[in-house]
């Protein structure tokens, strides 16, 4: 009786308290197709993994989205010119994009040759604890003649590690360390000849002044259905190719004690947290 009990139990840990995603395992169709994309399109540049879009079919056929993004542009600039304190803040994060190399302004003869092509409205979203400092959202899911972007893109497979094998981890050792990654989906670049459906429109130098011109994103973005899948991918396989020169627990930490962007980790003393932190 206890024996069959403990098989039971043993069973119902494996299948509710899997510790990490299987790559295979229960894949759709669609998962394993976006798999392939990040698979065969990933590449080392200047420090950043760069992935491709994984785009529903090979080339999207996008109809003309730049009315839509002048329509939701123009509701931005009117609240900009309500609101100077808002207006300097949102400047400030889409201008800081250009200087650190997450985006750049399309010259005007390239953006006749951008395929595929795709304008992108934005607007801020803010946290409660960052108050100078909104977060510029691209609206992925803005619709035009019925298309999004996001209709376009396959979501990905599932690349975390089960939220409560992280939990149940933390709680194991006396000394708790908590990190998460920084702007986590701005470290994977997007592969140039998709950048063209990452476009914008801003103003020069955010002079809402003059006419605005085609920029594009040149990292992956909040608001894109697939960034998740993608920026995990490449947190794993950072792991994974430079496991030779960390220690095993590094390694291992990163691969199972992150929930997307956040860690949690436990240490049996200070020393040892420290070290692998390191």
């Amino acid at each position: 009786e206890h024996k069959d009990l403990n098989e039971k139990l043993e069973l119902m840990y494996d299948e509710h308290f899997k510790d990490t995603y299987s790559e295979e395992e229960g894949m759709s169709v669609e998962d394993r197709r976006a798999k392939t994309i990040m698979d065969d399109s990933v590449t080392l540049v200047d420090g950043h993994y760069q992935i491709k879009l994984p785009f529903r079919q090979d080339k999207p056929c996008f109809p003309d989205s730049k009315p839509m993004a002048e329509k939701r542009l123009t509701w931005l600039k009117k609240r900009m010119e309500k609101d100077e304190s808002f207006k300097e803040k949102y400047t400030t994060v889409v201008e800081r994009y250009k200087t650190e190399g997450s985006s750049r302004e399309v010259p005007e003869e390239e953006v006749a040759m951008l395929n595929p092509i795709w304008y992108l409205p934005h607007h801020a979203v803010w946290h409660p604890r960052k108050p100078d400092e909104p977060r510029i959202v691209f609206d992925c899911a803005a619709k035009t003649k019925g298309v999004s972007l996001n209709d376009q893109l396959l979501k990905g497979p599932e690349n975390t590690s089960s939220l409560i094998g992280v939990i149940l981890r933390f709680r194991v050792d006396n000394v708790a360390v908590a990190a998460d990654v920084k702007r986590m989906f701005h470290q994977v670049f997007v592969a140039p000849e998709d950048r063209g459906a990452l476009c914008y429109l801003w103003w020069p130098d955010g002079d809402i002044t003059k006419e605005p011109k085609t920029h594009q994103m040149l990292v992956h973005i909040f608001g894109a259905t697939s960034s998740p899948s993608i920026a995990e991918y490449a947190l794993r396989t950072t792991a994974k190719d430079n496991q030779s020169e960390f220690s095993p627990e590094a390694v291992d930490a990163v691969q199972r004690d992150f929930y997307v962007d956040d860690l949690l980790k436990s240490f049996p003393n200070a020393e040892r947290a420290i070290e692998v932190c390191k």
